[in-house]
């Protein structure tokens, strides 16, 4: 869904409703931590990250690969 201004709550409950789904039965697919994957969890959604798909960003999503690098290298260091 574009434009869906995550990690807000409403388009993932739009998106669902349009599918007729439940979370359950729901997956986010995302490439970024602090939107997708984030916003796919408060609303206990199934998340899978993956590798970026573009090869430049722009200004927000710059500062929120920064904040990923960050949190990956915490998580690494705990081996989660």
């Amino acid at each position: 869904m574009a434009k869906a201004k995550k990690p807000l709550a409403g388009n993932f409950k739009k998106a669902m409703e349009a599918l007729d789904a439940t979370p359950e039965e729901t997956i986010m697919i995302g490439d970024q931590i602090m939107t997708d994957i984030w916003g796919g969890n408060r609303q206990q959604l199934y998340t899978i990250f993956v590798k970026p798909v573009k090869e430049t960003d722009g200004f927000i999503t710059k500062f929120n690969r920064m904040m990923e690098r960050m949190i990956l290298k915490s998580l690494r260091k705990k081996q989660i």
